[in-house]
């Protein structure tokens, strides 16, 4: 991808895990006058505040999850190889390009936030790719265990398939970056600071936000309030770290080492665990998913059976009602029918 666009326009990419900050952080971008589409996911009980998300890049990223055959409480099993250049993907690709195309091609700033954007990257890429546009990533991270007790409360997920899941977004998040424009931030330092923490994001991505900041803290102060944080369990792990397999734990500690300007660190420690995943997923998956995940997707999957059964036997039904309502005996029996409704009517 280039490293400048002809007509200027910037883009800048929210990535984070499920119930890390990102919507909060989103908002703030949105309110330092990047434009997110027209369209919003409408505010929802487990997010009262909004999602920020273009609502139609939303369904298509849950639509390529569905070709893929998985979802994102269910991506513990690596996604197909190359599975961005298969052909029925393609036309994903083409209506993300026409999508961005029409809801973006006036805006000087935009941005885009989806969780599903951290394992789609590799299509995203080539969305990107045909796009004059500069892109920016911003990788929002949240204390992993604050994920999982989030995710427990929501979905109803054991607390280590949350932490494979986070693991995951993170992961795959950060090898697809490299090489581009990105600042990592934590959501205790938007939480704690969010004019420093937008300041850093700007100097990094040599922006001036600085008028943007001022004319827009106001607005920013009030949206950031305590009552965004259900699951405080401060900044790092500390005496939790007993709950946090290791692998876990290293990850996010690089990650805050990131937050502070050291990605150096970050990409050795990466490397080293995505080779040990990709020689040993079987055992690593062995060691951090719980039997009760297991035994949660199998009753899904159950679950899933009994609803297609359920509507094939609504089908069979409606198929039999209409084939009894066409037939010459039940027209021929109508008048009786009449009689006897009219009859119990007025029976008394």
């Amino acid at each position: 991808m280039s490293n400048s666009s002809k007509n200027g326009q910037k883009a800048i990419i929210i990535l984070g895990m499920h119930r890390s900050g990102t919507s909060a952080v989103s908002r703030v971008i949105n309110l330092l006058g990047v434009d997110l589409g027209p369209s919003l996911m409408p505010a929802a009980p487990d997010n009262p505040s909004g999602f920020w998300e273009h609502k139609e890049i939303v369904e298509i990223n849950e639509q390529l999850f569905y070709v893929l055959g998985r979802h994102w409480t269910r991506f513990l099993t690596p996604l197909p190889d190359n599975w961005w250049l298969r052909e029925d993907i393609g036309r994903f690709q083409q209506r993300l390009l026409a999508l961005l195309r029409r809801d973006f091609s006036e805006s000087a700033v935009w941005g885009l936030k989806d969780p599903r954007l951290c394992r789609l990257l590799p299509l995203w890429h080539r969305v990107f790719e045909e796009i004059d546009c500069q892109f920016y990533f911003l990788h929002v991270i949240r204390n992993p265990l604050e994920v999982a007790d989030s995710l427990n409360r929501r979905d109803g997920l054991p607390r280590n398939a949350s932490l494979m899941l986070w693991l995951q977004h993170v992961l795959e998040a950060e090898r697809e970056t490299r090489g581009h424009p990105r600042v990592f931030m934590t959501f205790d330092q938007l939480l704690r600071d969010w004019r420093f923490a937008m300041r850093r994001v700007a100097l990094a991505f040599q922006w001036n936000w600085d008028d943007a900041i001022l004319a827009a803290g106001p607005h920013i102060d009030p949206f950031l309030n305590p009552s965004m944080r259900h699951h405080d369990r401060g900044a790092t792990s500390g005496g939790d770290r007993d709950l946090v397999p290791d692998i876990v734990a290293g990850v996010y500690d690089a990650v805050v080492h990131a937050s502070m300007g050291d990605q150096d660190r970050l990409m050795s420690v990466f490397d080293g665990i995505s080779h040990e995943m990709n020689a040993a997923t079987s055992s690593l998956l062995g060691q951090l998913v719980v039997p009760e995940l297991e035994s949660q997707i199998s009753r899904v999957l159950a679950a899933e059976r009994d609803v297609a059964d359920l509507r094939s036997q609504l089908s069979l039904c409606r198929a039999e009602l209409g084939r009894i309502l066409e037939s010459r005996s039940w027209r021929l029996t109508s008048p009786l029918r009449r009689i006897f409704d009219y009859w119990t009517r007025n029976r008394n």
